[in-house]
């Protein structure tokens, strides 16, 4: 005789399922994608030598030649989707991708990292609400949103020396100190040798590292009273150097106490 118990998610399975909710109630679209690639992508990526992306791992029997790989990395994946959506006359494309890249490594079995990948484009003349936030703001907004329902703190965005996206237009992602990931909109010559049939449609790409994310996602919640009084609004206006971050300014600020 045993005893039956009612199914439960664990801790894990649950803030998974709270990371898809999170980007899909923002418009975003799941896309299942196989887990093969071939090394000219990377190439196409300008992934350098020393990258631990081309740490790739030859299949002995793959499903076709040209995707001979485990890949990598998500962005050769979510690149193909949308250029098969982009050639078929879709005009806005946001998509995610929740999955595992293979890392090559000195043991007999791979280092397996779950990722998250995500994707942005617009038609700009087909947009009938005429919004002109940049694409870039539009996904850098996703991405704090998500932070925001996951409940996590401390998260920052700095240049990024990713070689594919566009030098200004893009970023890594730090939650303490710690790189989860990038975003950023991808470099013209990328989207040229795409051969999309558009001319050279902004596409904002983003990719973190979840099994990072879910170790800042707080096991319990404390909540603080009510305040007794209304709250009081002030205007400041600040003349800072062009070239000083804006995370610095709002750190500085964050960390001021009356």
């Amino acid at each position: 005789v045993s005893t039956m118990t009612t199914g439960r998610l664990d801790i894990k399975s649950k803030n998974l399922q709270n990371i898809k909710d999170s980007i899909r109630k923002l418009g975003y679209t799941e896309v299942i994608n196989y887990s093969f690639m071939n090394i000219s992508e990377l190439d196409m990526l300008n992934i350098p030598k020393n990258d631990r992306r081309r740490n790739t791992i030859i299949i002995s029997n793959p499903l076709s030649q040209d995707e001979n790989l485990l890949r990598t990395t998500l962005v050769p994946s979510l690149l193909k989707n949308l250029k098969y959506n982009i050639d078929r006359g879709c005009k806005e494309i946001r998509i995610y991708e929740l999955s595992r890249i293979f890392i090559k490594t000195e043991d007999v079995l791979p280092r397996e990292e779950l990722k998250i990948g995500g994707l942005l484009y617009q038609d700009k003349i087909y947009n009938l609400w005429k919004e002109d936030v940049n694409t870039f703001f539009i996904v850098k907004g996703t991405i704090e949103c998500l932070f925001k329902e996951l409940h996590i703190k401390g998260y920052t965005f700095k240049l990024t020396e990713e070689p594919f996206l566009h030098l200004g237009k893009s970023a890594d992602i730090f939650i303490s100190n710690s790189k989860v990931g990038f975003i950023g909109i991808l470099e013209p010559n990328i989207i040229e040798s795409l051969d999309i049939k558009k001319h050279r449609p902004d596409v904002v790409i983003f990719e973190m590292d979840v099994d990072q994310i879910l170790e800042h996602i707080p096991q319990r919640m404390i909540y603080s009273p009510i305040p007794k009084y209304p709250y009081i609004e002030r205007d400041i206006a600040l003349l800072v150097d062009e070239s000083l971050p804006s995370i610095e300014v709002l750190n500085a600020v964050n960390d001021f106490k009356l």
